[in-house]
């Protein structure tokens, strides 16, 4: 129940495709010699030919005549004639969270040496960056936001959730110490939290970017000094305001692309005026295209059958289709037309603009989206080195490394492309890629293609151990000791979509009790799931088995023995740390189970009217650590429910954790064995319905 609020992907090691980076590491140390490319120089939209690039330490060490250069002993002499060498591109807009096992290693093999992650548990996002940039995991450098600073309830559950303006001072000093290298806003807050937000970045030397809110229009983001909008959003209310509507606030969802449809009612020069108070204020724009296109390929007949869905994880593939995205799919398409005509006219009027794809979304491949995205403005009619600019030089100087990343220049990080085709004749000749190098290693056309062997490979192995239609039942086959005593599944909603379902079983014997459940979300990321428990007659746990399924799969173990829960875990393959959890009178264990409730609220003995405050030792949302949680527990009156036709009596407790995101409010409806007829979780960012079948 707790794993489906929080529905994020935990942080994973690469397997295959990570060793395999490692080895090309070893092999290329040392310093390279590329000659004969035709280099590409972003700035001055022109090439230089007759160089040849030397690369030292990872560093583009200098540009010399061609042939002067020595490659002796150690040195690798690169044969480049015919191709161009361009500096690595930037993505913009990541969520690398979502799959952290793929995501990084897809966006090097597609020549994306760079990119800005703007949104995602803090911990894990920081962590990732700095695997990447330290050569743990085969990844671009990062820039990243950690947690979304949103209003309460917020929309994503890793969000920091801010009602008031000291609330959202307090959260940016908190992503500042955990060293998050910008801020990002979202929908929901509040104009004044907003704009306290802002001041105390500012004062923290941090730029702001993300959603403008709803509660505030573009022109007053604009005066407030948020550094950078995503998804241009709020546009589409000021384009409603020029057409003499309304620029309504505080919009319902599925309000947020309105504005658009007055996109034609508009004179031309009524937008380029819009344009140029943009390009005044310098706030910097992240449009994403290509991720509306997205949106709208989920209701396309052919999309199931796009062969890059062969590198998404199966539940992403899952949430992808998912209804809160198909219904909106038609909105999304479109808005791309007028997007991309508005997008060519903010060029033109001199807005800096920067190219990202909002990795994580249905349809956005990541590292080959960055390619879908720039070949939607340069058909908008921005010539292909405006476009390059703003898929390199432009998000490196947002993020503060212009000095390192960006162009090719001696001094600057050796992360550039070898590719066929003039990218300065036609954007696409940027996905001709032959050679990758990141941080100045090098990854040949024949290495990227065993990576993404490695790739395919990784989510197959995932998507297989989860249950499918048509296959046995996964609980029939647990084949647990002792006579069954209660079995069953549960349906569960979020919102007013469909959010998956558990099945269970459980027995009894001489020495206690055992459980086995099956949780397969869906519509939230989140990856499929079994649990399986041994409590003693009385219900006390001895044991609990827990397999999370993916492409890096996680199996862990927790062991209750000498006062303590001893938690061990494979990750991918890999041990991890050993967690121990002194037990004190006032814990309960919590796993990530509906039918838990067998044990749990008979364990209580309440009687109507009574509470307990207790600490929850739950784990698997999204971890697999035991993570104490304060909880409070009561037991309401009696009284009954409606299942299948019919009024039926019911215990009824009420659950109440408190969480960094704030509340979880758990209202249950169970038999007389504790098992749920009913659960309303309401969460900080929505309520999730379960139901039992």
């Amino acid at each position: 129940m707790r794993r489906r609020a929080e529905s994020i992907a935990t942080r994973g090691v690469l397997l295959g495709s990570c060793l395999l980076g490692a080895a090309a590491y070893e092999a290329m140390a040392g310093t390279a010699v590329i000659r004969g490319a035709a280099i590409v120089d972003v700035e001055r939209a022109e090439l230089i030919r007759g160089k040849d690039i030397v690369i030292t330490d990872g560093v583009i060490a200098r540009l010399v005549p061609a042939g002067e250069a020595v490659a002796g002993a150690g040195v690798a002499d690169v044969d480049a004639r015919g191709l161009y060498a361009m500096p690595g591109l930037f993505d913009a807009h990541v969520h690398l969270t979502a799959s952290p096992e793929t995501y990084p290693t897809m966006l090097v093999v597609h020549g994306v040496t760079a990119a800005r992650d703007l949104g995602g548990p803090t911990d894990v996002v920081v962590a990732l960056r700095d695997d990447c940039r330290e050569g743990r995991t085969l990844g671009p450098d990062l820039f990243v936001t950690g947690a979304i600073i949103d209003g309460d309830p917020p929309v994503w559950p890793f969000s920091e959730a801010c009602d008031t303006p000291e609330q959202g001072r307090a959260a940016v000093r908190k992503l500042k110490a955990a060293g998050v290298d910008q801020i990002k806003v979202y929908s929901r807050l509040k104009k004044d939290v907003y704009e306290a937000v802002l001041a105390e970045a500012k004062a923290a030397g941090l730029k702001v970017t993300g959603h403008i809110p709803e509660s505030v229009t573009l022109r007053e983001a604009l005066a407030a000094g948020q550094s950078c909008n995503e998804h241009l959003m709020r546009f589409d209310a000021a384009i409603a305001g020029l057409a003499g509507k309304e620029e309504e606030r505080n919009r319902p969802v599925n309000r947020t692309l309105a504005g658009w449809a007055s996109f034609e009612e508009v004179s031309e020069e009524a937008l380029r005026g819009l344009a140029r108070e943009v390009a005044a204020s310098g706030m910097v724009q992240c449009p994403t295209i290509v991720v509306m296109q997205g949106i709208g390929r989920t209701i396309e007949k052919d999309a199931a059958a796009d062969p890059m869905l062969a590198y998404v994880p199966g539940h992403i593939r899952e949430f992808w289709m998912s209804p809160q995205y198909t219904s909106w799919a038609q909105y999304a398409a479109q808005v791309v037309p007028p997007m991309q005509k508005l997008v060519k006219i903010l060029h033109d009027e001199g807005v800096p603009l920067m190219v990202g794809t909002d990795l994580a979304n249905p349809f956005i491949f990541a590292g080959a989206s960055v390619h879908m995205e720039m070949a939607l403005w340069q058909d908008a009619g921005i010539k292909p080195a405006d476009v390059l600019r703003a898929a390199t030089m432009t998000p490196a100087r947002f993020c503060g490394v212009e000095e390192k990343l960006g162009s090719i220049a001696p001094g600057k990080t050796a992360s550039l492309l070898l590719v066929k085709g003039n990218p300065l004749e036609d954007v696409r000749h940027a996905a001709q890629i032959e050679s990758v190098y990141l941080r100045g290693e090098a990854h040949s056309r024949a290495k990227l293609d065993e990576l993404m062997s490695n790739l395919r490979r990784t989510v197959e192995q995932g998507d297989a151990p989860a249950a499918k239609e048509g296959d046995a039942d996964a609980v029939a086959a647990a084949a647990l000791p002792g006579k069954e005593v209660a079995r069953g599944a549960f349906r569960y909603t979020f919102g007013k979509f469909p959010a998956g379902d558990e099945t269970y079983v459980i027995t009894r014997a001489d020495e206690g009790y055992y459980l086995f459940t099956e949780s397969k979300p869906k519509g939230g990321g989140s990856p499929p799931s079994t649990l399986r428990a041994e409590l003693s007659a009385g219900g006390a746990v001895r044991k609990v088995d827990w397999h999370q399924m993916g492409p890096t799969p996680v199996v862990a173990t927790y062991v209750v023995e000498d006062g303590a829960i001893r938690a061990n875990a494979v990750r991918g393959g890999e041990k991890l740390p050993e967690q121990v959890t002194k037990l004190e009178a006032n814990h309960v264990f919590m796993p990530s189970a509906t039918a838990w409730t067998y044990f749990e609220f008979r364990g209580y003995g309440l009687k109507p009217g009574e509470s307990r405050e207790l600490v929850s030792l739950g784990f698997g949302f999204p971890d697999w650590r035991v993570q104490p949680t304060p909880y409070k527990v009561t037991r309401l009156e009696d009284t009954t429910v409606a299942f299948r036709g019919a009024d039926v009596p019911c215990g009824r407790y009420l659950g109440e954790l408190t969480t960094p995101m704030g509340p979880f409010r758990s209202e249950a409806w169970v038999d007389a064995d504790n098992v749920p007829y009913r659960v309303e979780l309401n969460m900080p960012f929505g309520k999730l319905l379960i139901e039992r079948e």
